[in-house]
């Protein structure tokens, strides 16, 4: 299954604003260099999981690879 998978990618604690533009399906600025072309799973602050992203090492950024909780679901 997907889910099995997944559990063993990196988790990424994002912010509210990271969190909100990856729903948005926006990229945000990938901070560690050890996440060089590959996938994690996105954490919003309340611990929700929110999506998977991927690492584009040469853009230096997280892209969202599949929202799995949109905007809408954020309780501000």
């Amino acid at each position: 299954s997907d889910a099995k998978a997944v559990a063993d990618w990196p988790e990424v604690e994002l912010t509210a604003e990271a969190a909100a533009r990856i729903q948005h399906g926006q990229p945000i600025p990938l901070d560690a260099a050890q996440y060089a072309d590959e996938y994690a799973r996105a954490y919003n602050p309340a611990g929700d999981f929110i999506a998977l992203l991927r690492a584009d090492a040469r853009a230096g950024v997280w892209r969202p690879h599949k929202v799995l909780i949109p905007p809408r679901a954020n309780s501000a």
